[in-house]
């Protein structure tokens, strides 16, 4: 089930349900909300306009590849937002980053003119932009795989550098330029992603933008597994 809101609560062959479960933190839970919870109201919580900094990767919310699609997230024109663990398998090399405007709250897209470049937002001219990553990826997992798109702070953390730093090597050397994206590939992250559905030349889509990117923490990730074995689904 889910909401307008991009939640949602699924099961699948491998999970298990239990109603009123006798433990203690259900009795605790129960006690409250028949106590005083019951009469409380409550705010519903937004994450409207959350972009890399404010969205959270959501381990209970991992989905493969394949489910995303099969599911249907982001269809017919709802936004729906999943965790997802996969490897970058490719990148796009060719249109890698657009000039921005350097003011750090602007960040739209200039136009060069002469000697100079034009944000028409800042109505401003500047001697030169501020690159952003604009990448797009073909990450795969176990169950396949999926293009997915993501802006900076992405970029920067695939290639640890900023876009003006990339783009300054591969004008100074072609070959260090293809070892660095080379490199970025193979490696594994775990993504916070949103998909939409998206019309550009009257060709429908479902597009899965990047919210947040993390690399791996391999401790984290196995005290996740040690906790799994723990759990009721592994009883």
């Amino acid at each position: 089930m889910g909401d307008f809101g991009g939640r949602s609560l699924s099961m699948f062959s491998t999970s298990s349900m239990h109603v009123n479960p006798e433990i203690d933190e259900s009795f605790a839970l129960r006690g409250w909300y028949d106590s005083k919870g019951v009469d409380q109201t409550f705010k519903a919580h937004s994450n409207s306009g959350g972009g890399a900094s404010t969205a959270v990767f959501n381990r209970a919310d991992i989905r493969s590849l394949d489910e995303v699609k099969q599911v249907g997230y982001g269809m017919p024109d709802k936004p729906e937002t999943f965790s997802t663990r996969a490897t970058i398998m490719h990148i796009k090399s060719d249109n890698i980053s657009y000039p921005a405007c350097p003011t750090p709250t602007c960040n739209k897209k200039v136009v060069e003119y002469g000697d100079s470049w034009r944000c028409e937002k800042c109505s401003q001219n500047f001697s030169a932009p501020e690159h952003r990553y604009m990448v797009s990826l073909a990450v795969a997992d176990y169950s396949g795989q999926a293009w997915l798109q993501g802006f900076n702070d992405v970029g920067v953390a695939i290639f640890g550098m900023s876009a003006n730093e990339l783009l300054e090597i591969r004008d100074r050397s072609a070959s260090e330029y293809n070892v660095i994206m080379h490199k970025a590939n193979c490696n594994t992250f775990n993504f916070s992603c949103r998909a939409k559905q998206d019309t550009y030349n009257e060709t429908t889509r479902i597009r899965y933008g990047i919210s947040r990117i993390q690399p791996l923490n391999y401790k984290e990730e196995a005290m996740a597994m040690r906790d799994l074995l723990f759990s009721q689904w592994a009883r």
